[in-house]
């Protein structure tokens, strides 16, 4: 295998932290976030299967990849597993955990057909083709999960897909839906999943300005909205014993200690789509973790197997990593140098939109740069700045409830779901600037928003065996 150069390692972190940020912020709250690159999501989180891998070596057996190409629909999707940056799916695909759907749900001209799932205990990856008759692509907007029985099933959910194509007179998607259950929850015998839609020509949002001199060129009529296409749902069986019993359980229960901040990391669970390493945060720590940074895992020959998300509950974080069930290495370490933390004396921000001043921040790299009526909406936009040169994380830092002066409770956007966009300044990446949509109301100055990530840092080298 080639060693990955210097170069393509930082691109990788840069890639794993947008990742985990953005599952970060889906666990936070429901927002629609979306960012230069108009990258969309029906959850707002980082989605890694579109993501071209280039360091890896690992791709589908030529036998198996014949095999799916035979199965009515699947063939469709042997490339798009190739490429994938995650080698625990193409490992999983490699050892036959594919299950064939096939089953659609049709009617207004459109079409949503599940054709097939990858899934383990608590991950599912769908691989769905969504069709209308209009020359309008119709994109996902948001999906709801629930079993056979109509109970909700709580999960986070990251959508990828391809170009849109025209095959015979109709625009054709295809893509994946990434669902992970929240906590330890397995999958049901059946599942239904439902899907809303929205035209591209609706969904098409002006890009921000990269500049970030003139706030006035931006749309103004930017802002929270529904989709305007069709709902699909779909209801499909779930194989169990196709995983059921292929999981691995290693305990760690090792601590260390980080300018004072205490970390365990309690147990390592491997299945075929991930590992799930479980952590815990001391109460008694004087500052906020956010993530843990750089983190990842080695084997013996120096692999690393990357972040690809994590579920983020109060001080007992699960992080998430590409799966090596089916390639299973000697040894297996937990590695990282640094980590994303804040004093908890410093986890709000004041901010009077009156005035179009902060009142109180944790430092002097957070900055207001525009309050601006947009329709509605009141477009609050603030600036960010790393102390780290090649931290090029896009900031998403204030949460989306807030209140006013009065003790009043309020969630940003509107009933369509909350809306951001973050970008990051084109002359200095380690600066990023995110704009927020407030509906227009006479609040009582100033407001309150609790912080959710910031460029704050904890710097402690460590090494932990798993195996």
């Amino acid at each position: 295998m080639l060693e990955p150069t210097e170069a393509q390692r930082s691109l990788d972190q840069r890639m794993n932290d947008a990742i985990l940020a953005g599952i970060r912020q889906a666990k936070e709250r429901k927002r629609l976030t979306r960012s230069r690159n108009r990258l969309r999501s029906a959850a707002a989180i980082a989605c890694c299967f579109a993501l071209i891998a280039c360091l890896f070596t690992i791709r589908i057996s030529p036998v198996f990849a014949s095999m799916l190409r035979d199965i009515p629909g699947l063939e469709k999707f042997v490339d798009m597993i190739d490429r994938s940056a995650d080698r625990g799916l193409q490992l999983a695909a490699d050892n036959d955990l594919m299950q064939p759907i096939g089953l659609s749900d049709e009617h207004d001209g459109g079409k949503f057909t599940i054709e097939g799932i990858i899934a383990d205990q608590s991950r599912m990856v769908v691989f769905y083709e969504l069709e209308s008759e209009t020359a309008k692509r119709l994109n996902l907007w948001r999906t709801e999960l629930s079993d056979g029985n109509g109970q909700h099933l709580s999960a986070s959910t990251g959508v990828a897909n391809e170009n849109p194509i025209q095959e015979l007179g109709r625009s054709v998607v295809r893509g994946t839906i990434d669902i992970t259950l929240a906590g330890d929850r397995q999958w049901p015998d059946q599942v239904r999943l439902e899907i809303g839609t929205m035209e591209e020509s609706s969904a098409a949002l002006p890009e921000p300005d990269q500049n970030v001199t003139d706030y006035s060129t931006k749309d103004p009529d930017f802002g929270p909205r529904e989709g305007n296409g069709p709902d699909y749902t779909v209801m499909f069986p779930i194989d169990r014993k196709k995983f059921e019993s292929l999981i691995r359980e290693y305990p760690i229960d090792q601590t260390i200690e980080a300018e004072g901040q205490r970390i365990t990391f309690e147990r390592a669970v491997v299945s075929p789509l991930r590992i799930a390493l479980y952590l815990h945060y001391a109460e008694d720590n004087t500052k906020k973790i956010f993530d843990t940074g750089d983190i990842h895992l080695v084997d013996e020959n120096g692999e690393q197997w990357r972040t690809i998300g994590g579920s983020y509950r109060m001080d007992h974080p699960i992080l998430y990593f590409e799966s090596n069930y089916f390639h299973k290495p000697k040894h297996l370490t937990i590695e990282g140098g640094w980590l994303r933390a804040l004093d908890k004396s410093k986890l709000q921000v004041m901010i009077d939109t009156e005035k179009q001043q902060i009142v109180q921040a944790p430092d002097d790299n957070l900055e207001l740069l525009d309050v601006a009526r947009r329709g509605s909406y009141t477009m609050l936009t603030v600036g960010v700045r790393s102390d780290v040169p090649d931290d090029h994380m896009m900031y998403s830092v204030l949460s989306s409830q807030f209140t006013d002066a009065s003790g009043a409770k309020y969630e940003m956007g509107g009933d369509g779901g909350n809306l951001e966009e973050s970008w990051n300044d084109a002359n200095n990446p380690a600066k990023s600037y995110t704009s927020y949509y407030l509906k227009n109301r006479a609040y009582h100055q100033p407001l309150t928003f609790e912080i959710t990530q910031y460029p704050a840092y904890i710097r402690q080298p460590y090494r932990i065996p798993i195996w």
